[in-house]
C-alpha cells in the first residue's frame, strides 16, 4: 500500500527537471509508454495506430493543442493549432488513406506546457505528447507508438492506475510485439537526443526505474530482431510470440507471482512489477526487487549486442558500453 509520504514524493516528481550547467532546461520527469509493432499490412496498421492516438487525445484533450500533421504535399509535417473541443482525426484519416503504403507515416499531438520551475523557458518540453510512426511497407522495420503524461492529475491524484488502463487498452488494440511503460525522462519536443542525452544519462544511472524514450534509435539498432525487448519497466508488454518463447503464461506465473501481477490480453500479457512504479536510487543502494525479477525472467528475449550507442554519453565514457550497462541495470 502506498503511504502518504510516498504519494507526496512521487507527486513532486512532476517538478523535477534536468538542466545543463548553464541552466538550459533539458528534460523533466513523467510517465510514458512505448509500444513496438512488428511489420504487418501497413494501411490497417496506420488505422490501428491512429485509433490508439485518438484514444490518448480523447483522454487528455484538455491539455492537447498542437498537432504535427503530415500530408502528401508536406511529408515532413506542419505544426497546426488545435481548438478546444476539436477532433482533427477525421481529416487525418482521410489524408492518411491517400498515402502509398511504401511511404513511412507519422503523426504527433502535443500540448503547450510551461514548467513551473522554468515559466519563461523557450525550450518546448511537454508531458503531453503522443507520437506514431508506421514504417513503409518496403522496409522490414518495427513501427511504434509512444506517449507521455504528467505523474499527477489536476486533482493531485497519481496517474498510475490511469497509465495501466491506457496501456492495457492500447496493447489490446495494437497487439505489439513488445513495449514498456512507467517513469520516463521527457526531453524537448523534436530535440536532437545526440545533444541532450548526455545530460540525462547521469540521472538515468542514478534512478534505475527511469526509462528514456528513443524509439527511432532503438528500431535502427535491432535490424529486424522484432522479438527482442529494449528493457523492462513498471509495465512490460510482451506479445504472444515472446510469451511463447519464455515458456507461456503458466511458466511466467510460476516465475513472477505473487510479487508481480500479470494482465493477459488478446495478443499477449502485461507484466506489472509491483503495486506502483518505483524510481529506485543507486546512490542509496535501492533497486526495486520486482523490476529485477522481471528483468531476470525476460533476459533471454532482451536485445543485446549493440553495435553502437542507443543514446550518447559524455567522453571518456563509451556510448555502446554504457548502453549495454543501462539495459542490464536490473540484472
Amino acid at each position: 500500500m502506498i503511504t502518504k509520504e510516498e504519494s507526496l514524493a512521487y507527486a513532486a516528481m512532476d517538478r523535477k527537471v534536468i538542466d545543463t550547467p548553464q541552466g538550459k532546461l533539458v528534460a523533466m520527469f513523467g510517465l510514458g509508454a512505448e509500444l513496438y509493432v512488428e511489420p504487418r499490412e501497413r494501411k490497417q496498421l496506420r488505422v490501428d495506430m491512429l485509433n490508439v492516438q485518438e484514444d490518448y487525445y480523447r483522454r487528455f484533450s484538455s491539455s492537447i493543442d498542437l498537432m504535427r500533421f503530415a500530408s502528401e504535399k508536406n511529408p515532413e509535417g506542419q505544426l497546426v493549432d488545435l481548438k478546444k473541443g476539436e477532433n482533427p482525426f477525421q481529416i487525418v484519416r482521410q489524408t492518411m488513406g491517400n498515402w502509398s503504403a511504401d511511404r513511412a507515416y507519422f503523426n504527433a499531438i502535443a500540448g503547450r506546457f510551461a514548467h513551473p520551475e522554468y515559466p519563461e523557458s523557450k525550450d518546448i518540453i511537454t508531458p503531453w505528447l503522443s507520437n506514431i510512426l508506421v514504417a513503409p511497407e518496403i522496409s522490414d522495420e518495427l513501427s511504434y507508438y509512444a506517449s507521455c503524461m504528467t505523474i499527477v492529475d489536476e486533482q493531485g491524484q497519481l496517474r498510475f492506475d490511469e497509465l495501466r488502463a491506457c496501456v492495457l487498452n492500447w496493447a489490446e488494440r495494437l497487439r505489439p510485439t513488445h513495449g514498456s511503460a512507467g517513469f520516463t525522462v521527457i526531453m524537448e519536443l523534436g530535440m536532437d537526443i545526440i545533444s541532450s542525452a548526455p545530460y540525462v544519462y547521469a540521472t538515468l544511472r542514478q534512478y534505475p526505474g527511469l526509462d528514456i524514450q528513443v524509439p527511432v534509435s532503438f528500431i535502427s539498432k535491432v535490424e529486424g530482431a522484432f522479438n527482442r525487448i529494449k528493457c523492462v519497466n513498471w509495465l512490460t508488454i510482451l506479445g504472444d510470440a515472446i510469451l511463447e518463447e519464455l515458456g507461456g503464461i503458466n511458466s511466467m506465473r510460476q516465475a513472477l507471482e505473487p510479487e508481480c501481477t500479470l494482465h493477459p490480453y488478446s495478443g499477449g500479457v502485461v507484466i506489472q512489477a509491483g503495486q506502483i512504479p518505483r524510481l529506485g536510487n543507486i546512490h542509496k543502494g535501492y533497486i526495486p526487487d520486482q523490476y529485477c525479477k522481471v528483468a531476470r525472467f525476460t533476459k533471454p528475449v532482451r536485445f543485446t549486442g549493440y553495435k553502437n550507442a542507443l543514446f550518447r554519453v559524455f567522453a571518456p565514457m563509451n556510448g555502446r558500453e554504457e548502453t549495454e550497462n543501462w539495459v542490464k541495470r536490473f540484472d
